[in-house]
């Protein structure tokens, strides 16, 4: 489950989930991994002013990460939690209305 928590150590979306596809093509959990399509069942971004353009940058970091076919997001505990203090909510929404994360929109 990979995690942007760290703000000393902020990491785009792409660099985020990279880390934890590339563990998945180098056969961490087998050769027969790699021929199935994959979920992120938990990833998530600390409370951040740059939570927002984090989370708008999403389904471009999908796009180049091909196998990952379903995502969610970890909504949960202090660092993970939606707030509207720098638009997050409205950033996600954004995000979630991409035509490469939402096939309706396309």
């Amino acid at each position: 489950d990979p995690y942007n928590h760290d703000g000393n150590n902020w990491k785009d979306p792409y660099t985020t989930f990279s880390e934890f596809y590339n563990r998945i093509e180098g056969g961490i959990f087998g050769e027969g991994a790699k021929n199935k399509p994959w979920k992120l069942s938990e990833y998530g971004c600390s409370a951040d002013p740059r939570r927002a353009a984090w989370f708008q940058a999403i389904p471009a970091a999908l796009a180049r990460l091909p196998k990952l076919k379903a995502v969610e997001y970890f909504d949960s505990g202090s660092w993970g939690e939606f707030t509207n203090a720098s638009g997050d909510i409205a950033a996600f929404a954004t995000a979630g209305r991409d035509p490469y994360v939402n096939p309706y929109n396309r």
